[in-house]
């Protein structure tokens, strides 16, 4: 379905190679640029679909693919570049990956999101700032946690949706 909210979201997902290859190359700042408005877009889009009475089954999964995608790549990269340890890219990357597990075993084809998961995301976006510009590893700490708790009462919030 073409709607202006999967556009978007399909700007995302084209924005996500591009902020890895300037992070690459070393133009952290303009890799940095590029990652925050691949968020705000983000943002954008699931207002419009809201407002505008476009959302779909497809637009929401499309969406969930483009923040996974966003995020993961951006974990992923860090890793390579040294900025962190293959235990930091472990609990990052977990949070998601048992999400998709638990909804896929509960709800098989059905898909929803919840507060406490777009908490998780917003978490997990400031994070990956926080490690691009390398912020005391204490305040990093503190938002892993933050996005483990926030997924977790996702968690909780799936199993209490009927099947």
């Amino acid at each position: 379905m073409i709607t202006i909210p999967n556009i978007i979201t399909f700007f995302r997902i084209i924005l996500t190679p591009l902020f890895i290859y300037l992070f690459v190359k070393g133009n952290s700042m303009q890799a940095m640029l590029v990652f925050l408005v691949a968020v705000i877009s983000d943002k954008i889009d699931g207002f419009i679909a809201r407002k505008y009475n476009q959302e779909s089954e497809f637009g929401k999964k499309f969406d969930a693919f483009a923040d996974s995608f966003l995020i993961f790549s951006s974990i992923i990269t860090l890793f390579f570049l040294n900025y962190i340890s293959i235990l930091i890219l472990i609990l990052l990357i977990m949070p998601r990956i048992i999400s998709f597990i638990l909804l896929r075993w509960k709800h098989k084809d059905r898909f929803f999101t919840s507060m406490n998961a777009k908490i998780a995301a917003i978490f997990s976006y400031t994070l990956i700032i926080l490690l691009v510009l390398k912020i005391n590893i204490l305040v990093v700490y503190l938002w892993m946690f933050a996005v483990w708790f926030f997924t977790a009462l996702h968690w909780v919030h799936i199993q209490m949706q009927k099947a």
